[in-house]
C-alpha cells in the first residue's frame, strides 16, 4: 500500500495505441503497454521486459493483448529455447534464478495469471544472442 491508498492493479496508464506489436491468432484489442499484479509491474516499452511462467518457461514479452474469446488478459512473446546454468561453482546458479539463456522460439501466448516472477535480462554476448537471465527482486516498503 502507497499512501494508505490500494494500489490499482490492470493497465497501466493507457490502451496501447501502437499497431505494429506481434499478435497471435484469437488474440486482439485491446492492447496495453503495461500491466500490474500483485507481486510486479510488466511495462514492454522497455526492449527487456522479461517474465518467468509458471511453467518454468523465460519469455520475452512484446505484446500484452486481450483474448477475444474469454476476454482474459494475455502475454505475447517469444520463449528462451536455451536455458542453462551461468555457473555450476561454488552451487548452481539455477538455485537462486540465475540462468544464461539463448536462442528466442516462435511467438506464443500465456495468461498474464501464468507469469510467476519478473525477470532482469542482462547481455553477455550480444553478437550470439548470449544473456544473462536474473530474478527481479522489488519490494514496496
Amino acid at each position: 500500500m502507497i499512501n494508505d491508498q490500494k494500489v490499482k492493479l490492470g493497465p497501466i496508464n493507457t490502451i496501447c495505441q501502437n499497431r505494429n506489436r506481434p499478435l497471435i491468432f484469437g488474440i486482439g484489442s485491446p492492447q496495453f503497454s503495461g500491466w500490474r499484479t500483485e507481486n510486479f509491474v510488466i511495462k514492454i516499452n522497455k526492449s527487456d521486459c522479461c517474465v518467468k511462467t509458471n511453467n518454468g518457461s523465460i519469455l520475452l514479452i512484446e505484446n500484452i493483448a486481450t483474448c477475444e474469446t474469454s476476454k482474459r488478459i494475455m502475454v505475447i512473446g517469444r520463449c528462451y529455447e536455451q536455458q542453462e546454468p551461468l555457473f555450476l561453482q561454488p552451487c548452481n546458479s539455477t538455485l537462486f534464478g540465475i540462468y544464461r539463456v539463448s536462442k528466442l522460439g516462435a511467438l506464443r501466448a500465456f495468461y498474464i495469471d501464468d507469469i510467476k516472477e519478473k525477470l532482469v535480462r542482462l547481455p553477455l554476448n550480444e553478437n550470439i544472442g548470449l544473456m544473462v537471465i536474473i530474478p527481479f527482486i522489488h519490494n514496496d516498503d
